[in-house]
């Protein structure tokens, strides 16, 4: 697939996320640089400090990582698996359909998706709603629910 035919182009975009989980809820602001060769997410916390960074190499899959709080340390297993739902979306194109077993499941008037499903087994599912969309084409809105957790994601051009 072309870059230029994702659902989100290359380009920096910076994402205000939310993690909602059945005891917890997370915020904090994410940095993304999506080229073809690369996704880089850079997370930061309160007064603008890096919390953690993250680098795949598109060609080789590769994922380097580097956590700067220990306590963000011992969660790793939990960011890669929401990175890897983030990164399910910022890969996919936006017109025609994704790789299985990510869905979509609704498309806007212009043609634009605004839900997919990735199935899970045994009637259990991954839900991604997406809306807002915005003059640039991607949408400003994301959210994906699983059995465990939600992720909402606000998304704009980075400066």
């Amino acid at each position: 697939m072309q870059p230029e035919d994702r659902l989100f182009p290359a380009g920096n975009y910076r994402h205000e996320v939310e993690i909602v989980t059945p005891n917890q809820t997370f915020t904090f602001t994410g940095l993304v640089r999506l080229s073809p060769e690369q996704i880089r997410v850079v997370a930061l916390g309160p007064f603008g400090t890096t919390v953690f960074r993250l680098t795949e190499d598109l060609a080789t899959g590769k994922i380097e990582t580097e956590y700067f709080l220990e306590v963000v340390r011992r969660q790793e297993g939990r960011i890669q698996e929401y990175y890897g739902l983030v990164r399910r979306l910022l890969l996919a194109p936006r017109s025609r359909a994704p790789e299985p077993p990510l869905a979509w499941t609704a498309r806007n008037a212009d043609g634009r998706p605004t839900g997919a499903s990735w199935p899970q087994g045994e009637g259990r599912q991954i839900t991604f709603l997406l809306g807002n969309y915005g003059d640039e084409g991607f949408p400003q809105k994301v959210a994906i629910s699983t059995e465990k957790f939600t992720v909402n994601l606000g998304v704009s051009r980075a400066r």
